[in-house]
């Protein structure tokens, strides 16, 4: 045969060599610098003929690495990895995968890596020493496809046998082809790599082996989560001043600086009792102490919290930074002069919910702050992040990003189950017409879906530990050198009774014009149900079902009662209009009014539900309550009346703050904000007047019957004499024992400093302290007069230390009170959230005590069916509050499916397991969306497991894109599992890192491809410790026709997003502006900004938009609305920053999943 001598892959492939030489020779030796499977998959049937192949792996000294003196440790591991995940799984490398480790448990293949040093030269050695022929080629092809058949090479062929096979008798001789081979072949750096070599091709996404059930789940997770687990080997960090950030918090600290880096806000939401202070101070250290010099940081916090944050930052040794208060306008605005000398670095907040209102002042203040300094980072503090409405977090995210919602685009599915991409405005705003849809159709809540949407985004913004998985990942924390564990609360029920000797009294209080009797026979149930009409709820008792029962009656029934009937008309005076007045829900909706009309008739009869709760709660908490918000609901009536009876609506036009001001809970208000205006004028053509008097002058009757009452209860007042009788019992049982008690209303409070002493003798001024909003200002000093250990004060020689706090929830925020281990709840709890952070006063990691007691008074047990009633409404009102802006499900009045006031309501039980399980319930309950979930805590787990090497677990992260896997055999919640689904990673044009990640399913042939939500396709792959045995793939769907269609399938849904043309009214104002003569640089601004994404700069804009073409069509003088549309646009233009659009270059497929391997 004759052989060329020259091999370039041009004239002559390396490949056609091996077919030219087939049979010849029945052992191989092949020295490469690379090696890949299409190689061996080319020349196969030749190396079939093979007895004996010999392959010697180097590394060839690349550019990239130039400044290495040997090679990498992983290599050739994580290369050959590489390449297999970039090769499409077609079932024939299945098969040679498979052939190829026969070939290694036979011994017919062996394959050894030169580690020593690199490997430059490359040979093939065709024969052995006791072969009659013996062929060799050395030269620049490694043992690749394209070295075998496409790169120009240059490779010289030798066939003379005694060349290639001959041994040196001393140093001086040249060595033949084999001798060399084997010298590197037998080198003691040659490391023998068998083992590996099988794995990485059996484990690889062409390979015939699927990793376990659960080793794929960890890895999804992983490729999801990995930011979690970054610092887990961290153990402890102090701080400069030697305090001890628990492993927790050094995790928080690094996660909010991550997310700080990426989206310029991040929020802290751990639950109540675990630092959140001093980790947000240690975030401020990155900012005070940077590589880059001392920046800026504001503070900004609520009044009572001002104290305490100056002694922890005393307290770490920062001093100079002075923190302002969200009450102190006048402070931000001179704090802001200081931008044109230096831009803030980090805005730190604090208690950030109380920032969850849109169109409050203090919220347009610190926006327009965070706007005027754009590279700015902000901090969100708080442990309640949503109170009653998903908005409560996106408003204070929005914030924080200055209105930027872009900032944050996620992959969603729509409503076909296809993959698009939203901010995170869009996708709230998208999740909340679905509630009102949902509510519509089914009249419930799908709270399951509610997380899935909701979920990605939390965990891209908010950085959140509870107690509850702290416990479940630590069990205990180490402090000052002992052991301990969160305190274990002890629920107790403080239960009182009214005097029934009171009925009798308030039976016999007459009235003219109401139908007492009629009230009082009437269901409170049924009063709630059937009075929705738009009428006088005395005008509906015909529609209202009468109690059949000779039970005696609570005297708060009679009370409860005529609240029920009350009709707060200054409030929904629309529904006095002649369009309206009578008419039912369902007359209402044939009207089809216009989306202004509708929202604000809609608001009116919404705080029906809300004003009755706030009377029915303070009626519960104290006669005193009660009395006050009836007389200043009297006022506001006597106001409207002289109003109605000048031709005028004179009332509150923003309804929040009437509740505000009403006494649902103790916050300082603005009186100036709650001033009256002319809403309306009224005639007998527009309004139902004469029925509109009637009821006013029964609304005054019903309030001066109730006050009545409420002078008969006032003399013999059980609640507080149960309450001082459970107070001198803890005095005599824990004499030293300091006791703290909470209430909603203000009034309360007062109530009590005034009449507690009456009954508690050794309560006096040295040793009790009452807060309020009232005196909120002293809040501090008092607070650390009652437990000055937690609060690190020493008292003065002529102060003395407080052994009982009466407060309202201002101290719910923010305080650590743990020098005490008593609590008493001297009202209801209406909502959870408000429970747990009570609790967590003196609930704390840190406390001295093992038990905590918490006591909550409830009345007796025959009203509990009215406490249900009150939750109904309140359920009613959270619905409200998620839906202002729509138009149904004020008017259907669905029920709130919500179940955990049961829990709430299980806190009362006489059973104490019960009780303790209402409180645990209740906590998670009020976490819903907020918690560790499991999938989170099963990554932390497997990363932490000891019984798993390292080595192991970084394989397992490292599995190959591309790879099948077998789902788990097991029971799941949600959908039925779908045959497959794949998990699909999305990047951006000029980005490494992914910008985000879609599950996406389809069936066997790859043919209709939907999207799938994170939380549902984790569901399906959820796995156990005990589901991991690896299987042989038996896999036989079509792997590269479903891994590229799902690919195919994703890069469809992701094109640029178009800006899009400006509407008609937005080229009609254009139009104005050309014609007003304004500048074509002023025109041009606002042409621009129409089509500004930042939401509320949107608002403003669309605002003046719509009061421009009103005022045009109605022929009135718009130029001041032209004048600020401008000024607006300048605003805009000048906070500007540089835009950087993200454009999708790829979708890259990770992990694919099977139902069954078959």
């Amino acid at each position: 045969m004759r052989l060329v001598k020259i091999i370039d892959n041009n004239r002559k492939s390396l490949k056609e060599i091996f077919k030219d030489l087939e049979g010849v020779c029945e052992e191989l030796s092949i020295a490469t610098g690379y090696w890949d499977l299409e190689a061996m998959e080319a020349i196969l049937p030749q190396l079939r003929r093979f007895k004996k192949i010999r392959l010697l792996i180097g590394r060839e000294p690349l550019i990239a690495r130039y400044n290495l003196s040997r090679p990498e440790l992983d290599y050739p591991d994580q290369d050959f990895k590489f390449d297999l995940s970039n090769i499409k799984p077609e079932s024939n490398l299945k098969d040679l995968v498979s052939e190829i480790k026969e070939w290694i448990n036979s011994g017919k293949l062996e394959i050894r890596v030169y580690r020593k040093n690199f490997l430059h030269a490359k040979c093939f050695i065709f024969g052995s020493y006791e072969s009659e022929e013996a062929i060799g080629v050395i030269g620049s092809s490694n043992f690749t496809k394209n070295g075998l058949t496409h790169n120009t090479e240059l490779n010289a062929l030798e066939s003379d046998q005694r060349i290639v096979v001959f041994k040196p008798n001393n140093a001086e001789q040249e060595v033949g082809h084999l001798y060399w081979f084997d010298s590197f072949w037998n080198d003691e750096k040659t490391e023998k790599w068998n083992e590996q070599f099988g794995n990485i091709l059996e484990l690889s996404p062409v390979g015939d082996k699927l990793y376990s059930p659960y080793e794929t789940y960890i890895k999804t997770l992983y490729e999801l989560y990995k930011e979690e687990i970054v610092d887990d080997d961290v153990i402890d960090a102090k701080t400069e001043t030697g305090r001890t950030l628990f492993d927790f918090q050094h995790k928080n600290r690094q996660a909010l600086l991550r997310r700080l880096k990426k989206y310029k806000v991040a929020m802290l939401a751990d639950s109540v009792g675990l630092g959140k202070t001093l980790t947000a101070i240690n975030v401020i250290k990155q900012y005070l102490e940077g590589e880059q010099g001392k920046k800026r940081v504001e503070i900004i916090c609520p009044k009572s919290l001002v104290q305490q944050w100056e002694k922890e930052l005393a307290t770490e040794e920062i001093f100079g930074l002075k923190p302002i208060t969200l009450q102190n306008a006048n402070e931000i605005e001179k704090k802001q002069e200081l931008d044109a000398i230096a831009s803030v670095s980090l805005f730190v907040i604090d208690e950030s919910h109380n920032l969850r209102q849109a169109n409050g002042k203090r919220f347009k203040q610190l926006l327009d702050w965070v706007r005027n300094n754009p590279k700015a980072h902000v901090l969100l503090l708080t442990a309640t992040p949503i109170n009653n409405q998903l908005t409560d977090l996106t408003n204070q995210i929005l914030l924080g990003t200055g209105g930027d919602a872009d900032g944050l685009k996620l992959t969603v599915v729509d409503k076909n189950n296809q993959t698009e991409q939203r901010n995170f405005y869009q996708i709230v705003e998208n999740l909340k017409k679905k509630i009102n849809q949902d509510l519509k159709r089914e009249g419930k809540i799908d709270y399951n879906h509610i997380k899935q949407v909701m979920t990605p985004i939390i965990r891209t913004f908010v950085v959140r530990r509870t107690r509850q998985g702290i416990e479940k990942e630590y069990g205990s924390l180490l402090i000052n050198g002992k052991e301990k564990k969160f305190p274990k609360v002890i629920p107790e029920v403080l239960e009182y009774e009214f005097n029934n000797n009171l009925t009798e009294k308030l039976i016999k209080i007459n009235s003219k014009n109401i139908p007492l009797k009629d009230v009082y026979e009437c269901d409170p149930e049924q009063i709630i149900k059937e009075c929705k009409d738009l009428r006088h709820p005395l005008d509906q008792l015909e529609n209202i079902k009468r109690i059949e029962s000779d039970e005696e009656k609570s005297p708060l029934y009679f009370i409860f009662q005529l609240i029920l009937m009350l009709g707060f008309i200054p409030y929904r005076w629309m529904m006095y209009q002649t369009t309206y007045y009578g008419k039912t829900r369902e007359d209402i909706k044939e009207l089809k009014l216009n989306s202004e009309k509708s929202k604000k008739l809609l608001l009116q009869l919404g705080i029906f539900g809300i004003l009755r709760t706030v009377f029915l709660k303070r009626m519960e908490s104290s006669v005193s309550a009660l009395e006050t918000s009836l007389n200043n609901y009297l006022i506001k009536l006597e106001v409207f009346e002289k109003g109605v009876n000048q031709g005028k609506i004179i009332s509150l036009e923003d309804l929040d703050l009437l509740v505000t001001s009403l006494g649902d809970e103790d916050v300082e208000i603005d009186e100036n904000l709650l001033k009256e205006n002319v809403l309306d004028e009224i005639d007998d053509k527009n309004y139902e007047l004469k029925a509109l008097k009637l009821d006013i002058k029964r609304e005054k009757e019903i309030i001066s019957i109730i006050q009545k009452q409420l002078i008969v209860l006032n003399k013999n007042d059980t609640k507080i004499k149960c309450f001082a009788d459970k107070l001198i019992e803890l005095k005599a049982k824990y004499p030293k024992q300091k006791v703290l008690v909470f209430s909603y209303f203000a009034d309360t409070i007062k109530y009590l400093e005034k009449n507690i002493g009456k009954h508690c003798v050794f309560l006096n001024k040295d040793n009790t302290g009452f807060i309020s909003s009232k005196n909120r200002n002293d809040s501090e000093k008092i607070a650390s007069l009652f437990s000055p250990k937690s609060k690190k004060y020493k008292l003065k020689d002529e102060e003395k230390e407080l052994q009982y706090l009466f407060s309202t929830d201002v101290l719910s925020e923010g305080q650590n009170l743990q020098d005490s281990a008593i609590l008493i709840n001297y009202d209801l709890h209406w909502n959870p959230v408000r429970m747990i952070q009570r609790n967590g006063r003196v609930n704390r990691l840190g406390t001295d005590f093992d038990e905590v007691y918490i006591y909550n008074m409830r009345p007796e047990q025959e009203l509990d069916s009215y406490l249900k009633l009150i939750q109904r409404l309140q359920g009613k009102i959270d619905i409200i509050r998620n839906t202002i802006g729509t138009d149904t499900p004020v008017l259907d009045e669905v029920e709130n499916p919500i179940e955990y006031t049961d829990s709430v309501s299980d806190v009362y039980s006489k059973d104490f397991e019960t009780r303790m399980k209402a409180l645990d319930d209740a906590e998670k309950a009020s976490d819903f969306l907020l918690s560790e979930d499991e999938f989170i805590i099963d990554l932390k787990k497997f990363n932490s497991n000891p019984n798993f090497s390292n080595e192991y677990k970084e394989s397992i992260y490292s599995i190959s894109d591309g790879k099948w896997a077998i789902l788990p055999n097991s029971e799941t919640r949600g959908e039925k599992r779908t045959d497959v689904f794949g998990l699909i990673r999305l990047y951006a044009e000029n980005e490494e890192d992914p910008f985000g990640y879609q599950f996406a399913k389809t069936d066997l042939r790859g043919s209709k491809i939907q999207a799938i939500s994170q939380l549902q396709a984790l569901e399906w792959i959820k796995a156990t410790p005990e589901d991991n045995k690896r299987l042989k793939d038996d896999i036989t769907a079509n792997k590269v026709a479903i891994k590229e269609r799902l690919e195919e399938s994703i890069i469809n849904y992701f094109g640029e997003e178009e800006t899009g043309s400006l509407i008609g009214q937005e080229n009609k104002i254009l139009k104005i502006l050309y014609e007003n003569q304004y500048s074509q640089e002023e025109i041009d601004l606002v042409r621009c900004v129409f089509k500004a994404n930042n939401i509320f700069y949107k608002r403003d804009i669309n605002q003046l938009k719509r009061k421009i073409i009103l005022k045009q069509n109605k022929n009135e003088v718009y130029q001041q609305e032209l004048r600020d549309l401008i000024k607006l646009a300048k605003k805009i233009n000048s906070q500007k920053e540089e835009e950087t659009s993200m454009a999708f270059k790829e979708a890259k497929g990770i992990l694919f999943y099977v139902n069954k391997n078959e």
